[in-house]
């Protein structure tokens, strides 16, 4: 049965871009796999992940909750993740959107405290890395209907 299968990334509200992702990258040693400034944010990675960490500007962020979502990896497929969508939606659970991010699709929905989360299933790519799938589809997030999905 598929099932959750991890804690993926981690996307954080930031009072200053440009310095938040310097700060990252120079003490974290995280590197830039996409700089996306139309949405004014950043994705992160430590060199394995697409992203580990993606930072989005919002000057208010300062002193304030940050924490925009928390991701976890699916261990299905994308019609297994539809139907995993099913249920939190059988359940009362209230889904936000479903979106095809290029190398993944995702729901995202909150829990009992308002907090977002996301649960995504990585999408088949091409490329030899998942930084080069990143960095080849860019910051996209598109709805999609994951019934139409092929697996």
């Amino acid at each position: 049965m598929p099932r959750i299968k991890e804690l993926a990334h981690t996307v954080i509200y930031v009072s200053d871009l440009a310095a938040s992702r310097d700060w990252y990258c120079k003490h974290l040693g995280m590197t830039v796999v996409v700089d996306s400034p139309e949405r004014k944010g950043s994705f992160l990675s430590f060199g394995e992940s697409d992203h580990d960490i993606a930072l989005f500007e919002n000057p208010v962020a300062a002193g304030e909750e940050t924490i925009h979502h928390i991701a976890l990896r699916f261990d299905g497929t994308p019609k297994e993740l539809g139907r995993f969508r099913q249920g939190l939606l059988d359940n009362g659970v209230d889904v936000h959107r479903t979106v095809d991010h290029g190398i993944s699709y995702g729901i995202y929905f909150t829990d009992p405290d308002g907090h977002c989360w996301e649960v995504f299933v990585d999408r088949k790519r091409p490329e030899a890395t998942r930084v080069d799938a990143m960095r080849a589809t860019g910051a996209m997030a598109e709805p999609v209907d994951l019934e139409t999905v092929d697996a």
